[in-house]
C-alpha cells in the first residue's frame, strides 16, 4: 500500500494481491526507482541530524518515476524521495512551490509537506547530480473501490483548493493538450520509432491501436485548444493510486510533481481515467461523480460533451511519458509493456460508453 505522512508522501503496496483482482493496475517496480546504501546516506545526512546507525531504509515498492524509501529514526518516519527526472531541477522547484501555497490552505485531507533540509533548502543536490527531498509521514493506505465517492469529493475539494493560485515561476511540466510534451525527449518520430519496434511485437495489436488514437488525438487537442475550456491550477496526476485512505475517508493527496495551470476538467478525466475498464465498474464511476459534486465541482456543458476524449487523452498522454522514459534512459520498456493492454482496454471501454459517461456526468455536475 501507499504510505504518506503529516505532508509527505510514502508509498507501501503490500496490498496488491486484491487490487490486482479489483482490477487495479500495479506499478511496475523496476531498477530506476531504486538505489545504493550511499546515495542514501549521502541523501539523509542533509537532512537529519541523527547518527545513520539509528536511521534505517526500507524501499517501497509503489511507483515508477523516482526513488523513494521510507526512514525511520528513533523519534520519527519519513519519506526520502531521490527524483529520477533527467535532472530536471525546474519540476522540483515547481513542485515546491505548489506544495508551500498549499500548505497556507485547509482541507479535509492531508497534502506533502516538505522538511527542509540543515541549510534550510527544501532539497538536495546528490553528487549524482540528482535531487532530493525529504518529507513528513501521512498515515494511509491504498482506495478501494468502495472509497469512490470520498476521492470523488475530495477531487473537487481540491481543484476548489487550487483554482485561485499562481505559481510565479516557468511552468516546467506539459500541458495535457501538447501530447508529446508529455516526456521532454519525445517527439512524434522517436515515439512512433520505438512504439513499431520489434520489443513491442508481443502487445502488437494493443500497441497499434494506441498509436491510431495517438494520432487521433493530436488533430483533437489543435482544435480543443481554440475552445477557451475554464484553466487553473490542477494536480495533474490526481487519482487513486496517488491518495490515501482509512477506510472511506481520504487522508492525503500526494504527488504533485506534475501540477500545472491546465485545463480544469482535465482533473476529472485524470482522476475517472484509472476506473475505466474496469469490470461492472459503472456503479463505481457514478459514485465518483457523485461526490465531485457534493464536494462542489461544477462543469460547463463544452467540458462534460470532451470529458470521454479528454479521459483518452490522459491515458495516451501516459503512453508518450513512459516511452519518453525508455527513450531518454530513465527506466526499461517495462513500465511501458507492462501496460499497452491495461491502456487500450480503458480507452475500447470509453470509447464504447461514450454517450452514458456525457449522461452520468451532465446529471451531476452541469453547471
Amino acid at each position: 500500500r501507499r504510505v504518506h505522512g503529516g505532508g509527505v508522501t510514502f508509498w507501501n503496496f503490500s496490498c496488491t494481491t486484491h487490487m490486482q483482482a479489483a482490477g487495479y493496475s500495479i506499478p511496475v517496480v523496476t531498477d530506476a526507482t531504486s538505489t545504493t546504501q550511499e546515495e542514501l546516506n549521502e541523501a539523509i545526512v542533509l537532512f537529519l541530524t541523527e547518527k545513520l546507525e539509528d536511521i534505517s531504509f526500507q524501499r517501497t515498492s509503489g511507483g515508477v518515476n523516482n526513488k523513494v524509501y521510507y526512514v525511520t529514526t528513533p523519534s520519527s518516519k519519513y519519506v526520502l524521495r531521490i527524483y529520477n527526472n533527467g535532472f530536471n531541477s525546474a519540476r522540483v522547484r515547481y513542485e515546491h512551490a505548489v506544495l508551500t501555497q498549499l500548505a497556507t490552505k485547509h482541507f479535509s485531507f492531508s497534502v506533502p509537506s516538505l522538511v527542509p533540509s540543515l541549510t534550510g533548502t527544501t532539497s538536495v543536490t546528490l553528487r549524482s547530480g540528482s535531487e532530493a527531498c525529504l518529507f513528513k509521514f501521512i498515515s494511509g493506505g491504498p482506495a478501494s473501490l468502495s472509497a469512490a465517492y470520498a476521492i470523488g469529493k475530495a477531487t473537487a475539494e481540491l481543484v476548489k483548493g487550487m483554482e485561485d493560485m499562481k505559481i510565479d515561476l516557468p511552468l516546467p511540466n506539459p500541458l495535457f493538450r501538447n501530447i508529446y510534451d508529455a516526456h521532454h525527449i519525445t517527439t512524434r518520430d522517436s515515439f512512433f520509432k520505438l512504439i513499431e519496434s520489434s520489443a513491442f511485437d508481443h502487445v502488437r495489436e494493443s500497441t497499434t491501436y494506441l498509436g491510431d488514437l495517438v494520432k487521433k488525438a493530436e488533430v483533437q487537442a489543435v482544435e480543443m485548444g481554440t475552445l477557451n475550456l475554464p484553466e487553473q491550477q490542477i494536480h495533474a496526476d490526481c487519482h487513486f493510486d496517488n491518495l490515501l485512505t482509512e477506510g472511506e475517508h481520504v487522508t492525503g493527496m500526494l504527488d504533485f510533481e506534475f501540477s500545472a495551470f491546465d485545463w480544469r476538467v482535465m482533473e476529472l478525466a485524470v482522476g475517472l481515467s484509472k476506473y475505466v475498464g474496469m469490470k461492472d465498474i459503472e456503479p463505481t464511476f457514478e459514485k465518483w461523480v457523485l461526490g465531485y459534486h457534493d464536494g462542489g465541482g461544477r462543469l460547463t456543458q463544452q467540458e462534460i460533451v470532451l470529458l470521454p476524449d479528454l479521459i483518452i487523452l490522459r491515458i495516451l498522454t501516459n503512453v508518450v511519458y513512459f516511452a519518453g522514459r525508455a527513450i531518454a534512459g530513465e527506466d526499461s520498456l517495462e513500465p511501458l509493456t507492462g501496460r499497452v493492454d491495461i491502456y487500450a482496454n480503458r480507452c475500447r471501454w470509453i470509447e464504447g460508453r461514450r454517450d452514458w459517461i456525457v449522461q452520468v456526468v451532465s446529471a451531476k455536475l452541469l453547471e
